[in-house]
């Protein structure tokens, strides 16, 4: 979403996951936090390299004043009379209050404010706007909070702006001003300078999940200069003499404060309503899915849904699609409503998930951002940097059925095993009969279903999707996805290699399924990895050839070879084909080209990949069932002290977990005996599963400790190979 004042709570990801879009870096990670607001204003000059766009002559001011004066027709008229009147302004074209050439930045601010609230109690707050308030503060010294994400470890991350506009309804649920002062409240922004340069206040990194753009206006004693933010970066104007075009000024200040809240880039079919203090979100879609029918049919009543009142998930940058998830309620059926900002040139993710699921309704481009600066779509826009293309955006809307958690949250191995199966074969049938690849599989897309009809996993988010026929490398097209779990082929980002190819997306695949098992505990909780191939991948910003190599590594790990089958097989069958033909193309002496697509070949690897997952499969139904499970006992915060979590999960062996436990001095059968915790896994009784499902964990348990143990003493011989140049390496 655009920059705004404020984001709503943050539903944690894990710790791995960096989302970048294609060509530029992001502000926006799970893992990267914040000690100073100057780290995060870095953080955002790099993600806004190349995306600031100045006006061409006036074009900018021209199109702000158009819109005003289509809003407020009267308004030209009402100027004219309010600056004769005006004790403020002066005969020879001057605003009284403010200080010509302050030799501080702040001796600005409070005559501004005054100035700022004249303009809106005249034309904005009369007798007809009682339940509608606008107040504009010096905030130069009230530090505020910022987004919970920003903040390292325990820290709080706090600033202040200059000058801060705050006002409802759609920036909070109650009316009352004086309680709220804070980002969440304010409309916005206005920084004070000594001399006007585009540049990056200190809130500007912080969204309002229902915001499309903000407009934040620079000021000094006498110029003035707008920058609107929005997806796409940053479009700015020419400085302007405020007191000469005093008429153009106010204009600009009631569009900045108006009531009509479209002008301050509020998406208005998201708002409060004061009385129930409640979110809603009501929109006329032009088409919706009628179940009955299988079909879609032409409805335009209007659809009011109930919205949480914080979204799922809000794209926490400014650059970027800007996607919010929010969780929704229409007839008592839950629903997910996605809000995206489309770029120009890639695919429409609606006419791919009309062919693959089921959606509710949808909207289609609702607004371009090209559109909202006033740019033809001829035209373009433009780097006022390196004169590079600005990519524009459109804004979609998508409302689809509420699926389950993510997969660390399976009950069993034997749930994740059936949801990654399904998954798998849901993506199959699209990109083999459907012609659709998804090309951003990422932990947190790949869900439980509680929808038996569309399997026991899920994969969603297909907004990067692309179809087969429309196979060609473009300059958007690198890098496409999240990182983490990206394949070396991917990550390689050559030519040499072709386009990104179904393995891609299974070798996407195994690694979320690796990281599930490696990464959570028995009852999904995050758990830390300072070592092993997780921890070589999480790092936020990493270089993706780092990246590649780390995975190059971990794919011909012989430590590896010790892991549950499952892994072991997938392993071998990532590292010695598709791994080799990356290899091989970029051989010194004789490259050989790499395999150009074949749909049997496709059809195989589909296969290979189920075949492994059914084995896995078979041997966990196989295990006897017990009479029944026992009742979850709460978790322990600590390890058992009477033994050590790496020899109890090393000495468990397949099939003798209860007899283990039982050497540990915990009887099997007890619901509230101690935990023994590794890194990865609680073994036992926090997993509260039936017998057979919990000795399928434990035998993944203790193949993780033999694994973590032999890749950490690999990694030293590695590391002291590194260093000498020869010879083996020591333990340190």
């Amino acid at each position: 979403m655009p920059p705004c004042p404020w984001t709503p709570s943050y539903q944690p990801q894990p710790t791995s996951v960096e989302s970048a879009t294609p060509e530029h870096q992001t502000s926006h990670d799970s893992e990267h936090t914040y000690h100073q607001v100057k780290e995060i204003q870095k953080a955002l000059r790099r993600e806004l390299d190349g995306a600031w766009v100045k006006e061409e002559g006036g074009t900018f001011q021209t199109h702000l004043e158009r819109i005003v004066d289509s809003r407020y027709p009267l308004l030209d008229a009402q100027i004219d009379v309010w600056l004769g009147n005006y004790t403020g302004y002066s005969a020879q074209n001057r605003w009284r209050y403010i200080p010509y050439q302050p030799a501080l930045e702040k001796e600005l601010y409070a005559p501004f404010v005054t100035l700022l609230n004249d303009i809106l109690t005249h034309f904005l707050l009369g007798p007809t706007s009682q339940n509608q308030q606008r107040l504009v503060v010096d905030t130069h010294r009230s530090p505020f909070i910022h987004h919970a994400l920003d903040a390292a470890h325990e820290e709080i991350v706090k600033s202040s702006p200059d000058i801060s506009n705050f006002g409802g309804p759609s920036a909070t649920k109650t009316r009352n001003i004086a309680t709220m002062m804070g980002y969440p409240a304010a409309i916005g922004l206005y920084e004070g300078k000594l001399k006007l340069t585009p540049s990056l206040n200190q809130a500007e990194r912080e969204q309002q999940p229902s915001r499309r753009f903000v407009h934040i206006p620079l000021f000094s004693d006498e110029e003035f200069r707008v920058l609107r933010f929005d997806c796409s970066g940053c479009y700015y104007t020419n400085k302007l003499n405020y007191p000469q075009r005093a008429k153009f000024f106010v204009k600009l200040v009631v569009s900045f404060g108006s009531f009509d809240e479209d002008l301050i880039g509020y998406d208005t079919s998201i708002y409060w309503d004061w009385n129930t203090e409640k979110l809603f979100l009501r929109v006329a879609f032009p088409k919706r899915y009628d179940s009955h029918m299988k079909g879609w049919k032409v409805d335009l009543n209007p659809m009011v849904f109930d919205l949480e009142d914080q979204p799922m998930f809000s794209r926490h940058t400014i650059r970027s699609r800007g996607t919010v998830c929010w969780s929704a309620t229409y007839h008592g059926d839950q629903y997910i409503i996605k809000d995206y900002w489309r770029a120009d040139g890639r695919p429409s993710e609606i006419e791919l998930l009309r062919e693959l699921i089921r959606m509710l309704t949808f909207e289609e481009d609702r607004e371009s951002i090209e559109t909202g600066r006033g740019f033809p779509q001829s035209v373009g826009m433009y780097s006022d940097s390196d004169a590079s293309r600005v990519l524009g955006r459109f804004y979609i809307r998508i409302v689809v059925r509420r699926y389950g958690d993510t997969l660390e949250k399976a009950s069993s191995a034997l749930q994740l095993l059936q949801a990654i199966r399904d998954i798998v074969l849901g993506h199959r049938e699209a990109f083999l009969n459907r012609g659709i690849l998804h090309r951003d599989i990422s932990f947190n897309n790949l869900l439980l279903s509680p929808y038996l009809e569309d399997g026991r996993g899920v994969l969603i988010d297909w907004d990067m999707a692309k179809k087969i026929a429309a196979f060609f490398m473009t300059e958007h097209d690198s890098r496409t996805g999240t990182r983490a779990f990206q394949s070396v082929k991917v990550l390689r980002a050559s030519n040499l290699l072709g386009h990104h190819d179904h393995l891609d997306d299974l070798e996407s695949v195994f690694y979320v399924l690796y990281y599930v098992l490696y990464g959570f505990d028995t009852v999904g909780r995050r758990v830390p990895a300072d070592k092993g191939a997780i921890a070589r991948w999480e790092p936020p910003g990493k270089d993706p050839q780092d990246l590649a190599d780390s995975k190059v590594a971990f794919l011909l790990s012989p430590a590896l070879r010790s892991l549950a089958g499952l892994i072991e097989r997938l392993q071998g069958f990532f590292a010695n084909g598709r791994l080799r033909s990356v290899q091989a193309a970029f051989g010194v002496a004789n490259p050989v080209p790499f395999p150009a697509f074949d749909r049997v070949q496709a059809e195989a690897d589909y296969q290979t990949f189920i075949d492994f997952v059914d084995v896995a499969l078979t041997r966990i139904t196989s295990l006897p069932p017990t009479q029944s499970a026992p009742q979850p006992a709460p978790p322990s915060t600590h390890p058992s002290s009477s033994h050590s979590p790496k020899r109890g999960l090393d000495d468990v062996k397949p099939g003798n977990e209860d007899e283990t436990a039982a050497a540990n001095g915990g009887s099997p059968s007890t619901p509230h005996e101690q935990t023994t915790t590794s890194q990865y896994f609680t073994v036992d009784p926090p997993l509260a599963l039936p017998r057979h499902r919990r000795r399928t964990m434990v035998h993944l348990s203790a193949a993780c400790a033999r694994r973590r143990r032999k890749e950490n003493l690999d990694d030293d011989y590695v590391e002291g190979n590194r260093r000498k140049g020869k010879g083996k390496g020591k333990r340190s």
